[in-house]
C-alpha cells in the first residue's frame, strides 16, 4: 500500500463526509410543519397571546395595543440535558390586536410541549437533536482515533471498518501504489517465465571464477 499521512486535510474531509451523513439521515425524517396560516385568529391562540389579561382585551383602548399580522409561539424544554427552544409561526390574513409590549410585527407567546400545534414540531426537534449528538460523537471518536494513528495505511489496518468514513479518493490513493506493484509483479512473473534463471546463475558464477568483479 502506498502511504498516506493522516493531514489535517483528510481530516476535515472525514468530518465532512460524517456530516453528509447526518444530513441524510436527519432529512430522512418526515417533515412537520412549523408554519400555520389563518384569516382570523383562532381562539386558543389568542388567549395564549394575551395570557391573564385575555377577558379584558376587548376593552382595553387601542392606544395601549399594537397590531401584528404574524405570531410566534415559543416553548422551552430540556432535551439531552440542554434546553432547546422550538418556534410555531402563525400568519395572520387579518391583523391583530396584541398587548403594546410585543414586537411592531410579530407578537411571541409561550406554549407547553403537550399543545398539540406544537407537540410534532418539537418530537422532530428531539429526533434531530438526537441524530446531532449520534453523529457529533462519532465524528469525535473517529478523528481521535485517526491522529492517533500513524497513518491511514495503519488505520484501515488497525480498523478495517473505518474505511467507509473514508473519502474514496483517499483509499484510491492508498490502494494504488499495491495494485501498480502486483501489476508489475504480474509482469515480471510473466517474463521471467522466458528466463533460464538457471543459466543465468551459472553464466554470473562462471563470470565470477574467470575473474570478473560482480
Amino acid at each position: 500500500m502506498a502511504y498516506v499521512a493522516i493531514s489535517n486535510q483528510l481530516l476535515d474531509e472525514v468530518r465532512s463526509k460524517i456530516n453528509r451523513m447526518k444530513e441524510a439521515e436527519v432529512n430522512s425524517i418526515p417533515e412537520v410543519t412549523d408554519n400555520l396560516a389563518f384569516n382570523y385568529v383562532p381562539t386558543d391562540f389568542e388567549k395564549l397571546v394575551w395570557g391573564e389579561h385575555y377577558h379584558l382585551k376587548d376593552v382595553i383602548p387601542s392606544s395601549w395595543k399594537r397590531n401584528v399580522g404574524e405570531l410566534c409561539g415559543v416553548a422551552e424544554y430540556e432535551h439531552n440535558g440542554h434546553g432547546m427552544k422550538t418556534r410555531l409561526f402563525i400568519k395572520l390574513a387579518n391583523k391583530i390586536g396584541v398587548p403594546l409590549d410585543q414586537n411592531s410585527y410579530t407578537a411571541y407567546f409561550s406554549m407547553t410541549e403537550e399543545h398539540p400545534d406544537m407537540a410534532p414540531i418539537i418530537q422532530r426537534d428531539k429526533q434531530v437533536d438526537d441524530i446531532n449528538i449520534k453523529w457529533n460523537a462519532i465524528s469525535s471518536k473517529i478523528r481521535d482515533f485517526l491522529v492517533n494513528c500513524k497513518s491511514l495505511n495503519e488505520a484501515v489496518k488497525l480498523w478495517p471498518d473505518v474505511r467507509i468514513y473514508i473519502p474514496e479518493s483517499y483509499m484510491k490513493r492508498m490502494l494504488a501504489k499495491s495494485e501498480r506493484t502486483a501489476e508489475k509483479i504480474s509482469k515480471a512473473s510473466e517474463f521471467l517465465k522466458q528466463i533460464d534463471t538457471d543459466n543465468a546463475v551459472a553464466a554470473a558464477v562462471g563470470a565470477r571464477m574467470a575473474g570478473a568483479k560482480l
